[in-house]
């Protein structure tokens, strides 16, 4: 037998909606539809067709190597920013990829769509290491920061060394200058650690010290980051690279 109710809300709407499950969640903005009580709700879903959106980043898409072709790899990408909406053919979905950059890439390999461009794949440029190391010095006709020397290369190098070619411990005032080596440092001399910066490795300069300085390169040439460690008058300076 029909319930009062469900007779009263047919005779007001010609419908029975009595039974109706839909959320406003569940409907596209801007539409709208009847509730179990026969109300007139609009739906608030956003409606993501033709648009792009960012779903995840490096730190929950996952990359694997493909179950059913070798050739090619799998990317998952989970909604973690839980952006909600409707999405269809029309639609696309972003995740950052940590390490996927062209200089990472066999040179000529193409990533992403076969056939592709600049545009919607990633084109590799890496094409090896130089193979013989490229070497110079440099006399510093006065005390002269790190940061005020750059020392011409032709590439930007993944590993670059420099050092004194002579103990150069003795300080000047409140001025700090590169030590010699690791055996001249002292624990019982804070400043001498500090004095050491040397080293840029694996696409990242770094130091051996306590300073949080290094180098930097633009491609072409190294230059020293530190403001505050000088090259000491009248010292030779050696340094050595590999890599481009």
């Amino acid at each position: 037998m029909m319930s009062i109710q469900k007779a009263i809300m047919m005779h007001q709407n010609g419908t029975d909606v009595s039974d109706t499950t839909a959320t406003q969640a569940n409907v596209l903005s801007g539409k709208y539809f009847y509730n179990s009580s026969g109300s007139k709700v609009a739906g608030t879903m956003a409606n993501k067709t033709g648009t792009t959106t960012g779903w995840c980043g490096y730190e929950t898409c996952t990359v694997q190597p493909h179950p059913a072709d070798s050739s090619q790899g799998l990317v998952t990408v989970p909604n973690t920013y839980n952006v909600p909406g409707y999405y269809d053919k029309t639609s696309s979905v972003t995740a950052n990829l940590a390490n996927l950059n062209a200089s990472n890439i066999k040179k000529g390999i193409v990533v992403g769509r076969n056939g592709g461009n600049s545009s919607n794949s990633i084109v590799g440029t890496f094409s090896g290491f130089t193979a013989t190391p490229k070497s110079g010095s440099w006399t510093a006709p006065s005390d002269t920061l790190m940061n005020a020397k750059s020392f011409t290369i032709g590439f930007k190098p993944r590993m670059f060394l420099i050092f004194a070619d002579g103990n150069t411990r003795t300080t000047s005032g409140s001025k700090y200058y590169m030590v010699q080596s690791f055996s001249a440092l002292t624990a019982s001399n804070d400043n001498e650690y500090r004095r050491l910066q040397f080293l840029y490795k694996n696409g990242t300069y770094a130091q051996c010290g306590r300073s949080t300085q290094g180098f930097s390169s633009d491609g072409n040439t190294v230059t020293g980051t530190a403001t505050n460690i000088y090259y000491k008058s009248g010292v030779t300076y050696v340094w050595y690279c590999w890599g481009d």
